[in-house]
């Protein structure tokens, strides 16, 4: 979606000192994925994806197209299991 969006971005897969050492200052988190976004931070695959299609505008604006959304969303993380 970042890139999709054209925004840069930092990809760091080694998240064990964020979240297993204290390193989140922020909203706790279980585990990754982990957004942060200056000095918000967002966990879970699902939250992550609808805040950013919220604030990169590809959030449909009706209650069915959002529910939709939220649907292809899902069945993406039930293909990763």
């Amino acid at each position: 979606m970042l890139e999709d969006a054209g925004v840069k971005y930092e990809y760091n897969s080694d998240n064990q000192d964020f979240i297993y050492n204290g390193g989140n200052k922020g909203f706790a988190s279980f585990a990754v994925p982990v957004l942060e976004h200056g000095d918000f931070v967002l966990g879970q695959s699902i939250a992550i994806m609808q805040y950013l299609g919220k604030v990169l505008g590809y959030m449909p604006q009706s209650d069915k197209d959002q529910a939709h959304c939220a649907q292809v969303a899902l069945n993406c993380v039930d293909f990763g299991s």
